[in-house]
């Protein structure tokens, strides 16, 4: 997972390097002279104030964007908000400069944050580019969306969604039950999948949750999906095993 891009700003003439989520090969382009911004109201008011500062300067903006590869060409459309700032020139003076940036709050075809193993169901997957759709404009729902693809992706592996208690009653299994149950399996993993499942518990209940929280949601469930589907800590064990019987010479 490259956690930059989806921190890093758009300026009005590039966007950061997403890849595209329809061919899988290319990467996005901002569409020359694209991008327009206006001043909002409530900006242009604040002027008026006595301690107003640039730093203040708000902007709504739309975009276009294009995918690189000649097969592909998908179209984007791009909006959200933007300002300005102030930025080191890189003189010797320390002199500095005014830049306008802007920070999508939706992107449509949505992008793909992380990498999605082939095998992963197609519920997860659903799921998944739900939470991606809301990463920028609702980080606290995009929270609860990965912790939704936990329990399918649990269900998907078999993990039980309900218990039978002594007096025969069936019970349904909290999320932290069932990853207790996983945990037992696998307790690698299920350590990561319980961080993820308290930071969605976090977006339910609160809205303090912040981008980098999310993408530490998002590249630990990255590892889990492929450890749980790929199996790829396993893959490699064997491949070194195999290696070793064939090269060590104390292994003969």
């Amino acid at each position: 997972m490259r956690r930059h891009l989806w921190k890093s700003h758009i300026s009005p003439s590039s966007c950061p390097l997403w890849g595209c989520p329809v061919c899988s090969r290319g990467s996005l382009r901002l569409r020359r002279e694209s991008l327009n911004y206006e001043e909002t109201v409530a900006s242009k008011r604040s002027q008026q104030s006595v301690d107003w500062c640039p730093e203040e300067i708000e902007f709504t903006f739309n975009a276009w964007a294009d995918c690189i590869n000649e097969n592909c060409k998908q179209s984007f459309a791009i909006a959200g908000i933007g300002g300005i700032e102030q930025e080191y020139t890189g003189d010797e003076d320390g002199s500095t400069e005014w830049v306008t940036f802007f920070y999508p709050k939706i992107v449509t075809p949505t992008l793909r944050m992380i990498e999605i193993p082939s095998r992963c169901p197609k519920a997860v997957k659903q799921i998944l580019e739900d939470a991606f759709a809301c990463f920028w404009s609702q980080p606290d729902a995009c929270a609860g969306r990965i912790r939704v693809a936990i329990e399918a992706l649990l269900s998907h592996i078999g993990i039980p969604t309900e218990e039978t208690k002594e007096n025969g009653k069936q019970v349904d299994l909290t999320l932290h039950r069932r990853i207790e149950l996983y945990t037992n399996e696998n307790p690698l993993v299920g350590q990561q999948l319980m961080a993820i499942k308290w930071l969605g518990n976090a977006g339910s209940h609160s809205s303090t949750l912040t981008k980098d929280d999310i993408l530490d949601a998002l590249e630990l469930l990255e590892n889990s999906l492929v450890e749980i589907l790929d199996k790829r800590s396993e893959k490699m064990a064997e491949l070194a095993k195999r290696i070793n019987a064939k090269h060590n010479p104390k292994a003969s």
